[in-house]
């Protein structure tokens, strides 16, 4: 057990992830700039569908990434607090509860993977085999989405990964 080693983890971990949260719920933002252009700019019915797919697609994101904020600046705090200050009972549970739950988003990666694929290939399929200007929109919205999320975990599950090792190596057992 290595507390300094812990803390530096819990740090890098939860600081790149905030990080990574504020940039995404830019990208949320810039998402609602675009869906009020489409959707006041063109009058075209692909346009305004693609608008509903980017509001979509803009709403999950920025909600999700506030929603991790949040419970992340908490579970954060627990966990230094428990590096310095918590009784080495409180510690062990703290720290085998966090390795619990880190395990639990590294093992959930791969099925992240899988639906964000469905996404894309029902996507892929709406684009190709309906003529609906609303259905091909909501077609490029699903693909969008499938793989924004791809492109987020590149960088999410190295991190996860990382720091689940770091649990597993410096937490007190």
């Amino acid at each position: 057990m290595n507390l300094k080693h812990l803390k530096t983890g819990i740090e890098t971990y939860f600081s790149a992830e905030a990080a990574e949260m504020y940039c995404l719920v830019i990208v949320g933002v810039v998402l609602f700039v675009l869906a009020a252009v489409f959707w006041l700019k063109f009058s075209d019915r692909f346009s305004q569908g693609f608008a509903i797919s980017l509001l979509v697609i803009g709403s999950v994101l920025t909600a999700t990434c506030v929603g991790l904020l949040v419970r992340d600046t908490a579970n954060k705090d627990v966990l230094l607090e428990a590096v310095h200050g918590a009784k080495p009972v409180e510690r062990k549970v703290i720290f085998a509860t966090e390795t619990e739950r880190m395990q639990k988003v590294v093992d959930n990666y791969p099925n992240l993977r899988y639906i964000s694929v469905a996404f894309m290939l029902l996507g892929s399929l709406l684009i190709l085999f309906l003529s609906a200007d609303l259905a091909r929109a909501a077609g490029v919205g699903m693909v969008l989405l499938g793989v924004s999320v791809i492109i987020i975990d590149q960088y999410s599950e190295p991190r996860a990964r990382t720091y689940l090792s770091a649990l597993e190596r410096h937490a007190p057992r």
